[in-house]
């Protein structure tokens, strides 16, 4: 009788697991507009994140007006926190090949503090944030901005085989873009046109239960201008966090930010 107990008590106990795990898990998504949208919603719904990009490949810049030379990017590095609840966010950045420069940013309450390896210890206050690549005193703008690209016709998603991603499972959304659909996007001119040897193929990675952005890899070919591999990874969601704007007695006004 006690081993029928047991082994009723047993059953019950692995039903009942079960039973939570399908209340836990996610529903499996096969739409790719729809992965993306709800990764988007999950970002906007987030507290903290901490972001880690690398930049690779070479860009060719004409500071003199007289051609320019092709600077490899390679080694060029972004990490830090961002706190979306509060729209504040504290970066630091590397970017080897010009001239060894490396520094930090700190953008809170609408204004960015800036110091880097060329401009001194102190930090350089600016009444913006614009350069930033996400505006932390208007995210809900640049949502929605991301959700209206996605819609345009020239975007079309497509999903592809799930990954593993640091022991979870993720989806995988591709999205290329032509020489011709990034004109179609970037003019309204039927006309317009851009270098044939232009291109971008993004590739997203979702994760599957938390429907959170994991990490989006960019190539970027811009023709004679050069080529650009960017990568962004996503962790530590919603982890505490603490930015702080630096003491009065380390910054100074003006400067803006080094990209």
């Amino acid at each position: 009788m006690f081993a029928a107990r047991a082994l009723r008590l047993g059953t019950l106990t692995i039903v009942a697991a079960l039973a939570l795990g399908a209340c836990n898990s996610a529903p499996a998504l096969s739409d790719p507009t729809e992965i993306l949208t709800k990764a988007i919603d999950a970002f906007q719904d987030a507290k903290t994140v901490h972001l880690a990009a690398t930049l690779d490949g070479t860009f060719t810049m004409d500071l003199t007006g007289q051609g320019g030379g092709a600077m490899e990017l390679t080694g060029t590095t972004l990490t830090g926190d961002v706190d979306i609840e509060h729209t504040k966010a504290k970066l630091t950045f590397a970017v080897p090949a010009l001239l060894g420069l490396s520094g930090e940013v700190i953008a809170i309450d609408n204004a960015s503090y800036v110091k880097t390896s060329l401009t001194g210890e102190k930090y350089q206050k600016s009444d913006t944030t614009d350069s930033l690549p996400v505006d932390p005193s208007n995210p809900d703008a640049t949502i929605a901005e991301i959700k209206t690209f996605l819609e345009k016709p020239e975007i079309s998603p497509t999903k592809g085989d799930d990954v593993d991603c640091n022991g979870e499972k993720c989806y995988s959304v591709t999205i290329e873009l032509t020489a011709a659909e990034l004109a179609s996007l970037s003019s309204p001119d039927p006309s317009a046109s851009t270098d044939p040897g232009t291109g971008v193929n993004l590739t997203i990675l979702v994760e599957k239960d938390s429907l959170k952005l994991h990490k989006v890899t960019a190539t970027v070919a811009m023709g004679a201008t050069g080529n650009l591999t960017v990568v962004l990874t996503f962790t530590d969601w919603d982890k505490a966090v603490t930015i702080e704007a630096p003491p009065d007695d380390q910054v100074t006004e003006g400067g803006e930010l080094p990209f």
